[in-house]
C-alpha cells in the first residue's frame, strides 16, 4: 500500500512505516495534488470502481453510525453481467473526470490563465490536471451535457459567462434537491453528522483566519457532505453535479464575488441546528433561506462582472 502524504512524517511515524514493509508513504507538494489526482485514479482497476464507491458509502455510514465492529463484504461478481459492471465503472470514472476538470478550471480562473467565454487551452489543461488530452476532451464533453461548459461549432471548448438564468436555474434546482436531503436527515434523527460538524468548524476556523474564498469552498463541500450522508445515491449526484456548477459561476466572476463569511456561518448554523434536534420543518425552512440568500447575493454580482 501507497500512501501520498503532503508533510514529512514524525520520526515515530517514519519509523513504524520502514518496519511495516507493506505500506510506503511518498510526500508529494500541496500544489502538485491536482496533477496526480488522475494518475492515481487511473491506477485503479475499473472494474472495482463500483465496489470501492460502494465501499466508500458503507465506511461513511459508519462512521455517521455507532462506530462499532466495521464489516463489509464483497458483491458476488455472479450476479453482475460483465456489460452492467463495466457500465458502472465508465459512468464513476466519468463523474470523476470531470470533477477533476473543473477544479482545473477553477484553479485556472483564479490565477488569471483563464477567463469565462475563453476558449479552453487543452494542452494547459491537460498538464493542469493530469489527464491524457482524450480523457481531457472526453470530460469536457460530458460537462457540455451537464450545461456546465460550452462548445462552439468548431469543437472549442470554453467556461460560459454566469447569467442570471443560469443563478436561478441552478440554484432553483438545488433548493428543491435540498430540501428533500435535509428532511431526511432531520427524519432520521441522530443529530448532526460528525463529518458534516467537522466541515462546519473548519468554516468558523476559515472566517477567523480571513480567508472568505476559502470559505466560501468549505461551505460548498459542507452541502456535499450533507447530500452524501442523507444517503440517497440519486439526488446526491444530482445534488453535487449542481456543486459543480455553482464553483464555476462563483470562480468566474472573480474576486469581486465573495459570499459574506457571516451570512455562511449563519445560515449553516441554522440547518444543522434544525436537523441536530429533528426538525423537519425548520430544516427546510432554513435550508430554503440559505438557496434565496445565496441568489440575492449572486445575481447583483452577474451586473457587475459584465460590466
Amino acid at each position: 500500500m501507497t500512501v501520498i502524504l503532503d508533510f514529512e512524517p514524525d520520526k515515530a511515524t517514519a519509523g513504524w512505516v520502514r518496519r511495516t514493509r507493506s505500506i510506503r508513504t511518498v510526500t508529494v507538494d500541496r500544489g502538485r495534488w491536482l496533477e496526480l489526482l488522475a494518475p492515481a485514479a487511473s491506477a485503479i482497476d475499473a472494474r472495482q470502481l463500483p465496489e470501492l464507491i460502494e465501499l466508500q458509502r458503507a465506511v461513511r455510514r459508519w462512521y455517521q453510525g455507532s462506530r462499532g465492529e466495521f464489516q463489509w463484504t464483497r458483491w458476488d461478481r455472479t450476479s453482475d453481467s460483465v456489460a452492467k459492471v463495466a457500465a458502472a465503472a465508465a459512468e464513476a470514472r466519468r463523474e470523476t473526470d470531470a470533477a477533476i476538470v473543473v477544479a482545473g478550471l477553477c484553479e485556472a480562473i483564479a490565477e488569471g490563465a483563464l477567463h469565462a467565454g475563453r476558449v479552453i487551452n487543452a494542452r494547459n489543461m491537460s498538464s493542469r490536471t493530469g489527464l491524457s488530452a482524450g480523457t481531457l476532451a472526453d470530460a469536457l464533453r460530458h460537462l457540455v451535457e451537464d450545461g456546465l461548459v460550452d462548445q462552439d461549432r468548431a469543437g472549442n471548448f470554453y467556461v460560459p459567462t454566469p447569467a442570471e438564468r443560469d443563478v436561478l436555474e441552478s440554484y432553483t434546482a438545488r433548493g428543491l434537491l435540498g430540501t428533500a436531503l435535509v428532511r431526511r436527515l432531520a427524519a432520521r434523527g441522530g443529530g448532526v453528522p460528525d463529518a458534516v460538524d467537522a466541515l462546519y468548524q473548519r468554516i468558523g476556523r476559515s472566517a477567523l483566519e480571513d480567508e472568505p474564498l476559502v470559505t466560501g469552498s468549505l461551505d460548498l463541500d459542507l452541502q456535499d457532505e450533507l447530500a452524501r450522508a442523507a444517503d440517497m445515491p440519486r439526488i446526491e449526484a444530482m445534488f453535487t453535479r449542481l456543486t459543480l456548477q455553482i464553483r464555476l459561476f462563483a470562480a468566474a466572476l472573480g474576486v469581486t464575488y465573495q459570499h459574506p463569511v457571516e451570512g455562511i456561518i449563519t445560515d449553516d448554523g441554522r440547518v444543522l441546528e434544525a436537523i441536530g434536534s429533528s426538525d423537519q420543518d425548520g430544516a427546510i425552512a432554513a435550508w430554503r433561506e440559505k438557496i434565496d440568500n445565496c441568489i440575492r447575493y449572486m445575481v447583483p454580482h452577474l451586473g457587475q462582472h459584465r460590466r
